[in-house]
């Protein structure tokens, strides 16, 4: 599979990307809407555009269901695995608040279906914000660049939804030295 970065055009869609994801994932709504079939196992979708080192963006998810994984990923993060099991990848699970990269790194308030969590990336740390209040901070970045925004199942059964927003409006300030992808 081959995963690279290039430069939004002008007016260019930015979503998830039908060709970095499992199987178990459909994606609608101009690939912004994942859909994730958790009854055969965990399954991830990463987005079209990643992250380079020196950038620090902003990117929000509404949540759909209520044990979704939200978090960042390098390319060669399996895509049928758990996000938070290795030090090259950090998800928030929106049902138990656990935050995982390798081990728990903390917990934060949970999130119910209709909440919009914002991801705000730094380029040494994640902090995280749900319907505009930031509920994290300072949580380490994962290891390795380009590091893609990233959505998957929280448990091996059920089914999970996520809508992103990767442009603008969001709902957190954007702060000097951020953007969103658009």
């Amino acid at each position: 599979m081959l995963i690279f970065q290039k430069k939004l055009g002008q007016g260019e869609p930015i979503g998830w990307n039908p060709n970095d994801k499992a199987a178990s994932v459909t994606l609608s709504n101009q690939n912004l809407t994942a859909t994730i079939d958790g009854s055969g196992g965990y399954g991830n979708v990463r987005s079209s555009y990643s992250i380079l080192t020196a950038e620090q963006k902003v990117w929000e998810i509404t949540v759909g269901s209520t044990d979704l994984i939200i978090g960042t990923a390098i390319a060669s993060v399996s895509l049928t695995t758990r996000i938070g099991t290795g030090t090259d990848n950090i998800g928030y699970n929106v049902a138990t608040g656990q935050v995982w990269m390798s081990s728990l790194q903390g917990t934060l308030p949970t999130a119910t279906i209709g909440d919009v969590i914002a991801i705000k990336f730094f380029t040494n740390k994640i902090n995280w914000f749900k319907n505009g209040t930031q509920i994290g901070g300072n949580y380490p970045k994962p290891s390795g660049y380009p590091m893609f925004p990233i959505v998957g199942s929280g448990t091996s059964n059920g089914t999970e939804i996520a809508t992103a927003n990767f442009g603008t409006p969001v709902t957190v300030s954007v702060d000097a030295g951020f953007s969103t992808f658009s």
